[in-house]
């Protein structure tokens, strides 16, 4: 993962490049529960330093692309998460 939009999951550890970051970060779950929330070089993968939060907005193709508006949005990003385990 080194550029920005990208997201790797990789069992309870997911990690996310936000588009207004100047780092990705990495969420490290145990079950549903956010276990640390922190910076981390994309090139080493050595952790910068640790974060109360993060904001990430969807690109907004992904917002606008429904066909109409009785369409289901598009699942949140931690139930995708809650999903793959």
């Amino acid at each position: 993962m080194t550029q920005k939009g990208e997201l790797a999951l990789r069992g309870g550890i997911v990690d996310v490049y936000p588009l207004t970051s100047p780092w990705p970060v990495r969420l490290e779950f145990f079950g549903d529960v956010l276990e640390s929330l922190r910076f981390f070089d994309p090139h080493t993968q050595i952790s910068r330093e640790g974060t109360e939060q993060i904001t990430l907005s969807p690109p907004a193709k992904s917002v606008f692309c429904a066909d109409s508006l009785t369409q289901r949005p598009r699942a949140r990003l931690l139930d995708g998460i809650r999903n793959a385990f």
